[in-house]
């Protein structure tokens, strides 16, 4: 099986921050090869061998028909000199790997990851009301619809799209890291910090609600109870975080540690008594999706006259330590506005680590209210602070809420198992390819 992928996961052409890498190649290594287009901005990109069955190409442009040029310039090089039997698009790329799959007579799956589609085209260009109805068309008719979550198909459904068409599959997380953690190096964390540390984990910016995070913390401070922030990503909001930290937590009570690799998290999270890692909703600006859609001028066609073989290789992106980290909290809270999924919340839950979420629909299905963790409602800052300070005061009760949340996501997220879900689907309908 030779799967050709439309990406916007920067962190497989070396943004890191994520086990992208990793995940994708499991992936690969269950195919006969998996070539990976990643939409990228113009920058120093490079074509990538991430491993004997992974490849990965950046776009590099910056207008949408840049982007669309260098999408189908990799696919008809890649057909022509590897044969590709199965397509796969992330999102927004769907209504442009359509034309694709049905010239190139094969199959195309549609992964949705969220659907916030309508309001974020509303308020951008007038061509865009004319590419939703596209991809909401594309969805209808593509051979196959991924969607991370329940609450995401039931979306899909209401879009149009058959039910019978749609598989959930959530996003597959590599969950012996966090059950086997460095216990040793979660204590050395929690006796560096002396207090209880409460965790979030997530890039640093407007859509991640840092602001709103530090807003809760504000308030658990005012309580008296003696607790330590720790703040994991970066972003560019990092400046104004800055300011607000050293304007209102003179106590040195939040700390920023910057980017750390997912692998350097996990003892973090095993010491810390909570995780916090609140979002609001997306801003259209700093969507990951907006390289797609910016305007600008175009980009050249990154194959050049290199040709498809002429590619870097590439040492893997293997982050290391994450697992400890988590290790080193006791509970996870996440305060986003919309959430599909939930990532953070069964790494944490892995880690034996109760959480206490907003009650979107993606953290809905992964958290059991009252036994793995605590749901709040949307945008409440004072009940998710009350509920932070419950569950640092009752290490009890966090406890075993955190055993809860740990066997919950080892029987319903194994990485392992939810991979082979997907590889199981892809083969599925790779099976329909008629060329």
């Amino acid at each position: 099986m030779r799967v050709f992928m439309i990406s916007f996961d920067r962190a497989l052409v070396g943004e890191g921050g994520t086990d992208a890498v990793e995940r994708h190649r499991r992936y690969a290594d269950k195919t006969d090869k998996l070539n990976i287009v990643v939409v990228t901005s113009p920058g120093a990109y490079q074509h990538l061998a991430l491993g004997d069955h992974l490849e990965v190409y950046p776009t590099n442009a910056k207008t949408p028909w840049g982007h669309a040029r260098a999408i189908w310039g990799y696919f008809f090089s890649i057909r022509k000199h590897e044969g590709i039997n199965l397509l796969v698009a992330q999102d927004l790329a769907a209504p442009v790997a359509f034309p694709l799959a049905r010239i190139a007579r094969i199959p195309l799956i549609a992964s949705v990851h969220g659907v916030w589609w309508d309001a974020w085209f509303a308020r951008r260009r007038w061509w865009h009301r004319i590419y939703l109805p596209a991809l909401t068309w594309t969805l209808r008719h593509a051979d196959a619809v991924r969607a991370v979550s329940q609450s995401l198909k039931k979306l899909l459904i209401a879009k149009g799209v058959a039910e019978d068409r749609i598989t959930v599959i959530p996003t597959p997380v590599v969950l012996a890291r966090f059950l086997h953690a460095d216990e040793e190096k979660a204590r050395e964390i929690q006796v560096k910090y002396e207090y209880p540390i409460v965790l979030s984990v997530g890039r640093l910016e407007n859509e991640k609600g840092c602001e709103a995070l530090l807003a809760a913390w504000k308030k658990v401070v005012s309580s008296g109870l003696k607790a330590r922030l720790l703040i994991v990503g970066e972003g560019s909001e990092r400046k104004k975080l800055e300011g607000i930290i050293a304007k209102d937590f003179k106590d040195n009570s939040v700390a920023l540690l910057g980017a750390l690799a997912p692998t350097d998290v996990p003892p973090y999270y095993r010491a810390a008594a909570v995780c916090a890692s609140p979002r609001l909703r997306r801003e259209a600006t700093n969507s990951p999706m907006a390289f797609f859609l910016d305007g600008g001028e175009q980009a050249r066609l990154m194959l050049g006259d290199q040709g498809i073989d002429d590619l870097v290789e590439a040492a893997p992106f293997q982050p290391t330590d994450v697992p400890p980290y988590y290790r080193a909290a006791a509970v996870c809270a996440l305060a986003s506005e919309s959430e599909s999924f939930g990532k953070v919340l069964v790494e944490a839950g892995a880690s034996g680590i109760p959480c206490v979420a907003t009650a979107t629909k993606g953290a809905s299905e992964i958290i059991q209210d009252g036994r793995t963790g605590y749901l709040v409602p949307v945008g409440d800052t004072g009940e998710m602070a009350e509920k932070i300070v419950a569950l640092l005061k009752d290490a009890a009760r966090a406890k075993e809420m955190g055993e809860h949340a740990r066997a919950r996501c080892a029987a319903l997220y194994d990485g392992e198992r939810v991979t082979e879900q997907i590889i199981a689907l892809w083969r599925r309908i790779a099976r329909r390819t008629k060329q």
